[in-house]
């Protein structure tokens, strides 16, 4: 192992190989909580909110709104406002991905419709423009 890896923090590299230890999984949560704070910042005033990542972003709404409320851009594009099967859920994230992509000029590379942390990952981008 080179030095410059050994340097780096124990939850970087755990994360990347999937791991499960102690540390990693401390580490996973708090930036869990912490993007659900800095997104439930955004979201506050459409009245929104993000208790869960995994099952709240599931269905794409609230990542439309949030990718609306970084951008300051309404999604024109029509999309499901009470989806309830899987394939409406992944159409919706399927129209944010397009916005991002196609209206925000995000670059979106390698990630299928169900990826969502890679999602969240896109709409950062957003805000550093």
């Amino acid at each position: 192992m080179s030095s410059a890896a050994s340097d780096q923090p124990h939850g970087a590299h755990a994360v990347d190989r999937g791991d499960s230890s102690p540390a990693s999984v401390e580490w996973k949560n708090i930036q869990k909580n912490t993007f659900c704070r800095w997104a439930n910042e955004r979201l506050r005033t459409s009245g929104l909110e993000i208790g869960d990542l995994a099952t709240d972003l599931s269905d794409g709404i609230l990542l439309i709104r949030l990718a609306e409320s970084l951008s300051g851009v309404k999604i024109a594009q029509r999309y499901n406002a009470k989806p309830t099967t899987r394939t409406q859920k992944l159409e919706n994230v399927t129209v944010c991905l397009h916005f991002l992509e196609r209206q925000q000029r995000v670059r979106i590379v390698n990630i299928g419709k169900h990826c969502v942390r890679l999602v969240i990952g896109a709409q950062l981008l957003v805000v550093v423009k």
